[in-house]
């Protein structure tokens, strides 16, 4: 710090100035935090549940581990239901024109499938 100091004496600045310019930073920095954090988080949720139906389904707002919960459920749900509907379509495949690229194409979603639920 009394290197600071120093460096900003030989440049001919005013030390004082500059710490109560630092200080008032900081403070506004953390007013900032305090007031437009709990904006940025509701723009944020809002955003999410717009996108996202699981988020609608289980509360914009609510913040407790029921929530999460159904969450994680409705998004367990959902990723069988996709499931589902590949094996579905993968059983279509011996009537569609190149029944082995139909297949792999299932295999290929099924691997993805898979993928994401061993990620969540």
């Amino acid at each position: 710090m009394k290197m600071y100091q120093e460096a900003l004496q030989k440049r001919g600045l005013d030390v004082d100035r500059f710490s109560d310019i630092q200080e008032a930073g900081i403070i506004g920095n953390v007013a900032g935090m305090v007031l437009f954090g709990p904006l940025w988080w509701a723009a944020f949720r809002a955003v999410t549940a717009a996108l996202d139906d699981c988020m609608r389904k289980c509360g914009t707002f609510n913040i407790s581990q029921k929530r999460d919960a159904c969450i994680a459920k409705c998004r367990e749900k959902a990723q069988a239901k996709r499931t589902g509907l590949i094996k579905r379509e993968a059983g279509k495949c011996s009537q569609a024109k190149d029944p082995a690229k139909c297949r792999e194409r299932a295999s290929v979603m099924l691997s993805k499938e898979h993928a994401l639920k061993k990620t969540s």
